[in-house]
């Protein structure tokens, strides 16, 4: 089996937490939003901000390695807020 490459740890980690946020996403759908996680005291909506959280430290780790652009992320994410509001405009109609 061949090493991975340092550089790549941040990217398993990200793809890891999507993974997770994905689930978060899964347990609000199911139980709601408020409903409290089982064996624990918190609720599904703090899982999914403990969550997203993680994926934001990630995205930044990324950008502080130099592997993606700061810039380029913030132009991807007006771009996709313009998306969002066409679409959610049009299925209005």
């Amino acid at each position: 089996m061949s090493k991975i490459p340092d550089e790549f740890y941040n990217l398993i980690y990200l793809m890891e937490e999507s993974g997770e946020v994905t689930q978060a996403c899964s347990k609000i759908m199911r139980f709601g939003p408020d409903a409290m996680r089982k064996n624990t005291q918190t609720t599904n909506r703090e899982l999914l901000e403990e969550e997203l959280g993680d994926v934001l430290c990630l995205v930044d780790r990324l950008i502080d390695a130099g592997m993606i652009s700061s810039k380029n992320v913030e132009k991807a994410r007006k771009a996709k807020a313009k998306k969002l509001a066409l679409w959610e405009n049009s299925a209005k109609k």
